[in-house]
């Protein structure tokens, strides 16, 4: 009998210690995830206390330090058993930075500039705020709010808004873009007066700042024109470097067909300069010395329109 009642009391003292909690002491550093700060973030051994908010948690990316008074006036508003053992006693707590990473601000940009009409290749390089934008919270949805750059390229600056529907903010980030594009150039130097043949065109992908204005885009725009001056290997063409293919040389011996009314006479002049189909040419007659404007018609063929009286004289 007194075997049992000595078993029976070591199992009491037993489930006593068992239901002793541990003394609340501060913990040194903590993490959260969350927007707010509860009691377990702060205070071990405080049991069902723990889940108690305390407050709000530090923006995402930093850190909030709660000092021993401030820790003491926490314990005593929840009932915790605790003072400071001396005033250095602290207790950080950090917060995730959830954060839009460098590729999806690259992706959040390139598709701005496709919204506003860039070409579909391009090159981004951040110069600031490029190294990851801290987020609200995890899921916040970004967007650009304002895009302000040269329609050619260089330099810009993006506002991005981050928007988690219980606030806004704003981000700003610096850099500089180049649009690229494909255009035909010289595969080869196509001096002036040469005609293009299709096999001296190949294509290169240049930025669209070194482009002059009126550019050719597309190699029918080039092939079977003349080079109206030197074109240089691999750089970008004008509409200017070209005109239709020359069929009169400068200096060259041509046929002048005088039209009048009812009068169609020929004779032999020079050209003054080079002529491509349609163009108006200076042309010496050979007989008369006189320089007139002539049509170019065919291969060193001109036509000059004149009254009967100017047409007999430029005949003789």
């Amino acid at each position: 009998m007194i075997r049992i009642a000595f078993i029976v009391a070591f199992m009491a003292i037993g489930c006593a210690a068992g239901i002793v909690q541990a003394e609340p002491r501060p913990k040194a550093e903590a993490n959260v995830a969350d927007a707010v700060i509860r009691l377990g973030d702060l205070f071990d051994g405080i049991g069902d206390l723990a889940g108690r908010e305390v407050g709000p948690a530090p923006a995402p990316g930093s850190r909030a330090v709660y000092r021993a008074n401030h820790l003491a006036a926490i314990a005593r508003a929840h009932g915790i058993a605790w003072q400071p053992s001396d005033q250095m006693v602290q207790a950080v707590v950090s917060r995730d930075a959830a954060t839009l990473g460098h590729a999806a601000v690259l992706a959040l940009l390139r598709g701005e500039f496709r919204r506003q009409g860039a070409p579909e290749r391009m090159n981004i390089n951040l110069t600031g705020g490029g190294d990851g934008i801290p987020l609200p919270r995890p899921g916040t949805a970004p967007s650009v709010e304002s895009l302000i750059h040269d329609r050619a390229g260089g330099a810009f600056t993006a506002h991005i808004r981050l928007d988690d529907n219980d606030h806004a903010a704003q981000r700003t980030v610096h850099g500089r873009v180049e649009f690229l594009i494909r255009v035909p150039v010289p595969a080869r130097m196509i001096r002036r007066g040469e005609t293009v043949a299709r096999d001296d065109i190949q294509w290169r992908e240049i930025n669209l700042r070194q482009l002059a204005a009126d550019p050719v885009d597309s190699a029918d725009q080039i092939v079977g024109r003349a080079a109206r001056r030197t074109l240089r290997l691999n750089q970008p063409v004008r509409s200017s470097d070209l005109r239709a293919p020359i069929v009169i040389d400068k200096g060259a011996l041509v046929t002048i067909v005088l039209n009048s009314p009812g009068i169609r006479l020929t004779s032999t002049g020079r050209a003054l300069e080079d002529g491509a189909d349609g163009e108006m040419i200076r042309v010496i007659n050979m007989q008369s010395k006189r320089t007139v404007e002539a049509t170019v018609i065919a291969k060193n063929l001109v036509r000059v329109a004149l009254h009967r009286r100017i047409a007999a004289a430029a005949s003789r």
